[in-house]
């Protein structure tokens, strides 16, 4: 059970760095790259950094096998360039809160296909959590003005394959996690990822650009704390056993951590409605906390007989 508590706390830790994404990518956005650009610098910039380090640190975790190679080579197609895609037709289409409600599907569809891929339960608990975390989520994005919302058929589709693989991409990590290192996973994704993407990535414009050392570091920044960092600590936490449905939801943290961050470095206002929204999200992801809190608590007074057989079973 200790594992586990630290495997939910690394999922945390991980959205919160991923919350850092909307300021690094804010910044590049406001130098002049595009959206699409800056997705495939992600990919691009954060293997190139894996590499540097495979190379002059740990030759050894280049190594893969076939397996790992087409299970990587999915995770590239699917929970990196066909997410982005879906994610910047979804932004064309509609609108930032629009996209960002969608993208919140995503634990609902995870809690799906984990049932059926891991056979995890999905019990009333998780169901409250989907329904709080989602509400506060929409809440959050919209600051309660649903006008925001630009809604149409195309947008609609588009928005849904976004929280698909998303969903994929979460699925996969935990997939990934038994049998191969994180970062070897995150490099070869990523390497994929922006093999897949590279006829979106507008890379004339890329290269055309003039780069400001300010525009550098951030760069460098995006690509190591919210990606590098980020992803590996995510798929991490799997290791300790934890159930991909309860990470997806606790993964919605990153959306109040995204406001806090954007209030104290931007100074973005946050609304009533606003602050309910992260109180809903927060009580969404304290259902676990509270379940997890009971369950250690029965372990404690198990009998030192009980707690060894307990342990003989695992």
């Amino acid at each position: 059970m200790e594992g586990k508590i630290k495997g939910y706390s690394l999922v945390l830790f991980s959205a919160f760095l991923w919350a850092t994404t909307g300021i690094f990518g804010g910044i590049l956005l406001d130098a002049g790259l595009s959206s699409g650009q800056v997705a495939f610098l992600r990919m691009f910039g954060s293997s190139s950094i894996l590499f540097l380090i495979f190379v002059f640190f740990k030759p050894s975790n280049f190594k893969i096998d076939r397996k790992g190679i087409l299970l990587t080579m999915l995770f590239g197609l699917l929970g990196q360039a066909t997410l982005n895609w879906f994610y910047f037709e979804t932004l064309r289409l509609t609108s930032v809160s629009t996209i960002t409600v969608f993208l919140y599907t995503s634990p609902a569809f995870i809690a799906v296909m984990a049932y059926f891929i891991f056979g995890e339960i999905f019990d009333s608990g998780k169901g409250i959590a989907l329904i709080l975390s989602f509400g506060g989520c929409l809440l959050v994005s919209t600051g309660g003005d649903l006008g925001n919302l630009v809604l149409n058929l195309p947008g609609i589709l588009n928005g849904l394959g976004a929280g698909v693989t998303y969903a994929i991409f979460t699925i996969l990590c935990k997939y990934l996690s038994d049998d191969y290192n994180e970062f070897t996973i995150i490099f070869y994704a990523m390497v994929f990822g922006w093999i897949f993407f590279l006829p979106f990535s507008q890379i004339g414009g890329i290269l055309a650009m003039e780069w400001s050392a300010g525009m550098v570091g951030t760069a460098l920044m995006h690509w190591l704390i919210p990606t590098v960092i980020g992803y590996s600590i995510y798929i991490k936490a799997y290791t300790y056993g934890i159930e991909s449905s309860k990470a997806g939801i606790l993964a919605s943290m990153e959306v109040v951590f995204a406001a806090f961050l954007s209030f104290a470095v931007f100074g973005e206002t946050m609304g009533v409605i606003k602050i309910f929204g992260i109180l809903l999200v927060m009580c969404g992801a304290s259902v676990f906390a509270v379940k997890l809190k009971t369950e250690n608590s029965g372990r404690i007074e198990e009998s030192p007989a009980s707690g060894e057989a307990e342990n003989l079973r695992r």
